[in-house]
């Protein structure tokens, strides 16, 4: 497995953040499985030792 490089986390956190604005369903698949989610939609596997946590702000005014 490839290292999980700081410039590789800047991608897919860009990826997933831009993906996550217009599409409802990856939004719920952030919140309920974040790393099957980012692994789908970027190709990246993420460690499991790497604790993610999302917050939906879609709603917020």
């Amino acid at each position: 497995m490839a290292e999980w490089t700081k410039e590789m986390q800047e991608k897919v956190v860009k990826r997933v953040s831009d993906r996550s604005l217009n599409d409802v369903q990856f939004r719920k698949e952030l919140m309920s499985h974040p790393h099957w989610a980012i692994q789908e939609a970027t190709g990246a596997i993420v460690p499991d030792s790497v604790r993610l946590q999302f917050v939906d702000q879609s709603a917020a005014p």
